[in-house]
């Protein structure tokens, strides 16, 4: 499945871009989400907590950065997430891209992804309006750290992740479907 998305944060280009290349301090803006390790220059090991009622999932997930086009300020991400208890996975390709003049710059995110196990059987448009979801949580987030600055250190910018709270998400999705059909 393909979705694109894309947001406006009031930061300058380069800093936008600057802070998209820090993969360490992208990842704790992800709702749910926390850096374990950094393996190389582009690629770490992160976990993605996700809370569905009383069922609680913990995605263990393999990053690497595969492309950088400087000069059209692009970059491509690979995640490969694995449920730890094998209830389901996913692999994901992001394609981050940003431009922009001034003191605005418009990040625009394209995201395939192929799931399996538990996530494929939700189906495809509750998965994308979480992952909708997901991303406007991510936008105010990126916004925030760009208000922070790199000069904060990562232990006192970020707070521990909290999961994401899947029944919020898919009911917040559910009522958007729902109104979509029916307005």
């Amino acid at each position: 499945m393909r979705l694109e998305h894309g947001f406006d944060v009031e930061a300058p280009l380069e800093e936008t871009w600057e802070l998209l290349m820090d993969v360490p301090r992208v990842v704790p803006c992800m709702p749910g989400a926390s850096l374990e390790e950094t393996l190389g220059p582009d690629h770490w090991k992160a976990a993605m907590r996700v809370a569905m009622g009383p069922v609680n999932m913990v995605f263990d997930t393999d990053l690497k950065r595969t492309e950088v086009d400087q000069e059209a300020r692009r970059a491509t991400l690979k995640a490969d997430a694995r449920e730890r208890s094998n209830r389901g996975a996913a692999r994901a390709t992001v394609i981050s891209a940003v431009s922009g003049e001034g003191g605005a710059t418009r990040v625009d995110l394209t995201i395939e992804m192929m799931p399996s196990g538990t996530l494929a059987r939700f189906g495809r448009g509750m998965i994308e309006e979480v992952l909708a979801s997901l991303l406007v949580e991510l936008a105010g987030s990126l916004e925030a750290e760009l208000g922070r600055g790199a000069d904060v250190p990562a232990h006192e910018s970020t707070p521990a992740p909290k999961p994401v709270n899947g029944f919020r998400l898919v009911m917040r999705a559910f009522g958007r479907w729902f109104r979509g059909r029916f307005a």
